[in-house]
């Protein structure tokens, strides 16, 4: 009997180690462990010519931290390696450029909530691999990871084939351009939907009701930011 009480002691005390606070996760849903790499590689970027490369890192809230306020406090660092080629806009819509020294964030969250990194490189042409890392961490659980931002040779990323923009905002105006029936997707900065459609062929929908920010989309496998003002 008492050999069976230390094993259920001890079975519950595992069950606590490998409880977490929170996950992260990636393009098609991925999730990312404390020391992974994420390798990211480029889209057609708004600009001519340009690319993006965004990999959709989203941390999402499982257990608060405080049980008085119910929130849990996370601080992200982010450092990149190139300066002024990586943003971070995650927490605040506040987007900085990184610039060879780290640049940390903070914000509250609750349980089941989740909110976007946003680091990323937008409407760029870059010639070599560039390398950021990032530390999540609520007080209680740290998650660190690296993110390679992948380049092809310099020829196949200025090639004047880049198609025209799916997507561009005018004002509160969004106007969509696609070849095929494609699903489109609209998420606040803290992450969560605020519109989901299909659309096919050109057209446009009015934002007229979304309040003034950042917003980051998803039209098929395109992906980007707007800002609404």
């Amino acid at each position: 009997m008492k050999k069976i009480f230390t094993s259920f002691i001890c079975l519950a005390a595992a069950l606590v180690a490998s409880a977490q606070n929170f996950t992260v996760t990636g393009i098609d849903g991925v999730t990312y462990n404390d020391g992974d790499v994420v390798n990211i590689g480029y889209t057609a970027g708004q600009l001519p010519g340009k690319h993006n490369w965004d990999p959709e890192l989203k941390v999402n809230v499982l257990e608060a931290t405080s049980s008085l306020t119910k929130r849990s406090v996370f601080t992200v660092t982010a450092y990149a390696d190139a300066a002024n080629i990586v943003q971070f806009c995650g927490l605040d819509g506040n987007c900085l450029m990184l610039a060879g020294s780290p640049v940390a964030k903070s914000g509250s969250y609750a349980a089941d909530q989740s909110f976007f990194l946003q680091i990323d490189i937008l409407n760029k042409v870059i010639a070599n691999p560039i390398t950021a890392s990032v530390s999540i961490t609520d007080g209680e659980e740290t998650i660190n990871l690296t993110i390679n931002f992948l380049t092809t040779e310099q020829a196949s990323i200025d090639a004047p084939e880049v198609a025209a923009p799916a997507l561009t905002l005018n004002g509160h105006t969004l106007t969509y351009n696609v070849d095929s029936p494609t699903n489109l997707t609209l998420y606040n900065i803290s992450g969560r939907a605020v519109m989901n459609r299909n659309v096919n062929n050109s057209g446009t929908i009015s934002l007229d009701g979304f309040h003034a920010g950042v917003y980051v989309y998803r039209l098929g496998t395109l992906t980007g930011k707007i800002l609404v003002r």
